[in-house]
């Protein structure tokens, strides 16, 4: 997702003073200009108006800011958007984000990363009109306690130009949005609860081969029943320019008890209205869990984010995911903590703070995966330099931070290679359990013959290399994927923009060519 953290203010800030009628509007300082209009009435309040964006090389951004100086506590019972396009050519296209986030007054900006409590997406072609997404709040509505204000914000990117000062009026690529709210009368009412899943901003990449997009899993840890309203769900397609098709599911416990295909989204049209709640009205017992998951079929792989929101009327417990020295890591050293989390799929997330942003956090990206489940974990120092992981089987790990790596952070090892070569420069390196067994496999490949070479892991450590087989063609990327019906790894591969799969065959070591699970 594309994060709204540490974005000017170009729009309003509004501020209720003393007396419930009186409004004060504080003028954008630059050029395009936002207008707000509040109108009360009664102990409802509707705010509605155009937030003008500007922008920073390819994306567009613009935030509004609710506060209230007299004390009151409300509901956000709704709220209603669309991106005005009228000054896109017919041949542009644009993909916007727009999200709700509710902090502290003193806070400039969310400092975690991931503090959404409801996104939205568009992908529009063209400058006809734009979809109109309405949402209604389930249950009593989101509740905006004392002490805290809500930020509206949006950022969108244009196709295939960039935005430039001289197109850039009030009205590109603007958010027309209406926000309705109550008065709360009973401060014991809770309002409704929003879980996002990912717990954290996770940017990942999708391939035909993965089954699902990043998720946290959550508990009712009460003791009496949870009512879960409904999900939102936000899919952006940061690559914008490749089809997708995301399939939600939502788990209770270990079984499935709803699975949605979305629409196609493809690149030369604009996305079909679809309702950005889905409705479930499920009750969760004291105990049981739940999870949102995102399938996404792509034909390559490329850049997406999937995120859902969980809104109940009750809190919800991160479960099957913990945070990995919590307080202590600073992988920038900028004298803030990092976040550092393990999820359900064995992902090692990190994160870095932004300077300059008073510790505010960034997208996190996936520095190691599928890491078996661990006994005991260790940190060299604060700057992650080493993580020592001794797994459950028994297996000693070391992972080994490289600064010339973007996404994947950490390089695998085990404790003990001293039986196998190592990798030349220019070789490829993957890890996964490709035998089943349990133990993390390491897997070369030379970048001159293209040749693939397996070395088998186990209790003490890697074994010699064996040829599995020579493809005989370069290689664009590749990833290493997790078969829960095997419950084995395997390789996904795209060489010329043509994906494959290959699997290990029985207790042999050659892999033979699979079929592409969750491509379109």
């Amino acid at each position: 997702m594309r994060r709204l953290v540490g974005v000017l203010v170009i729009g309003l800030v509004l501020i209720l003073a003393a007396t419930p009628f009186t409004t004060v509007l504080f003028d954008s300082i630059n050029p395009p200009t936002s207008t707000v209009n509040v109108t009360r009435n009664g102990d409802k309040v509707l705010i509605e108006g155009n937030i003008a964006k500007d922008f920073s090389g390819p994306i567009l951004f613009g935030q509004y800011t609710f506060e209230d100086d007299n004390s009151s506590e409300y509901f956000v019972t709704r709220f209603n958007y669309t991106i005005v396009y009228s000054e896109l050519a017919p041949n542009e296209s644009a993909e916007s984000d727009v999200c709700l986030v509710m902090l502290p007054t003193d806070q400039v900006t969310t400092l975690s990363s991931g503090g959404e409590i409801l996104c939205s997406h568009q992908s529009h072609v063209g400058n006809a009109p734009g979809n109109y997404s309405n949402m209604t709040i389930p249950g009593e509505g989101f509740a905006l306690h004392r002490g805290y204000k809500l930020n509206i914000g949006s950022v969108s990117q244009l196709y295939p130009s960039q935005v430039s000062a001289l197109r850039l009026n009030s009205y590109f690529l603007s958010l027309s949005f209406s926000l309705s709210l109550r008065v709360s009368g009973d401060n014991n009412l809770l309002g409704t609860f929003s879980e996002r899943s990912p717990f954290r901003d996770r940017e990942f990449v999708p391939d035909p081969a993965r089954e699902y997009a990043p998720y946290t899993d959550f508990m009712n840890n009460h003791t009496a029943p949870v009512e879960v309203y409904s999900i939102a769900v936000f899919l952006s397609s940061i690559s914008h320019y490749f089809q997708n098709r995301a399939t939600v599911e939502v788990w209770k416990d270990h079984g499935l008890i709803v699975s949605r295909t979305m629409f196609l989204h493809d690149p030369r049209y604009s996305d079909p209205l679809s309702s950005a709640l889905i409705p479930l009205n499920l009750t969760l017992m004291p105990g049981e869990n739940i999870s949102v998951r995102g399938r996404i079929a792509a034909d390559i792989s490329q850049v997406y984010d999937f995120v859902s929101f969980i809104m109940s009327n009750s809190s919800l417990a991160r479960v099957n995911e913990i945070s990995l020295f919590p307080d202590y890591a600073d992988l920038n050293g900028d004298g803030y903590p990092d976040y550092m989390d393990y999820d359900v799929q064995g992902t090692i997330w990190a994160d870095i703070t932004r300077p300059n942003l008073q510790g505010a956090h960034d997208t996190q990206f996936q520095w190691a995966r599928l890491i078996p489940p661990f006994a005991n974990i260790s940190l060299s120092d604060t700057s992650a330099s080493v993580l020592r992981i001794i797994t459950t089987n028994g297996a000693c790990l070391s992972l080994e931070r490289n600064e010339n790596i973007v996404h994947y952070q950490f390089v695998s090892h085990y404790c003990n290679e001293a039986s196998v070569p190592k990798p030349s420069p220019g070789d490829w390196v993957a890890w996964g359990d490709f035998t089943g067994d349990g133990f993390l496999d390491r897997l070369r490949i030379d970048s001159v013959n293209w040749n693939f070479y397996v070395a088998l892991g186990g209790p003490t450590g890697l074994n010699g290399e064996t040829p599995w087989f020579t493809l005989g063609k370069t290689i664009d990327k590749l990833f290493v994927e997790h078969d829960y019906g095997g419950n084995k790894d395997f390789v996904y591969l795209e060489s010329g923009g043509v994906p494959a799969v290959f699997s290990q065959d029985g207790d042999s070591l050659s892999f033979e060519p699979a079929v592409l699970p969750y491509g379109l």
